[in-house]
């Protein structure tokens, strides 16, 4: 896909409560978070 002109090209940003849900956020990256280090550091993930 080839853009010749810049202002056809659009970025949306959403920081919650539109395209994403901030109290699900949270819990996904909680278990992201200690998924990741858990690995890295040692240990058992918090579920």
């Amino acid at each position: 896909m080839t853009r010749n002109n810049s202002y056809e090209f659009s970025i949306l940003f959403d920081d919650g409560g539109v395209m994403n849900d901030n109290t699900l956020r949270g819990i996904q990256w909680q278990k992201l978070v200690g998924e990741f280090f858990s690995h890295k550091y040692g240990g058992e993930p918090y579920r």
